[in-house]
């Protein structure tokens, strides 16, 4: 399957481009990371490779709404719910 067919099917299938799809999935790994492993922002960044703290904490915040260190002392479970719910 060539790269822009791939594209289209994500697209299609999730309403969502390729590169906000796999944004996505870092900063879900960066919020277990936080809540789960206690591990720093920075430390974070490195292992979910943003370019530097501040790109992450610019794009955490505008998808969870916290930043990265307020983030890490919420209950993950009650933020998804509350993510759904916004998704509605």
């Amino acid at each position: 399957m060539s790269p822009s067919n791939l594209n289209r099917k994500i697209q299609h299938l999730l309403g969502l481009s390729t590169s906000k799809l796999v944004r996505n999935l870092r900063l879900q790994h960066a919020a277990e990371l936080l809540n789960f492993y206690n591990l720093s922002v920075t430390e974070t960044t490195i292992l979910t490779g943003f370019f530097d703290p501040a790109h992450l904490s610019r794009h955490f915040k505008s998808t969870f709404g916290y930043s990265p260190n307020l983030y890490r002392g919420i209950t993950p479970f009650f933020l998804f719910i509350k993510k759904i719910k916004h998704n509605e």
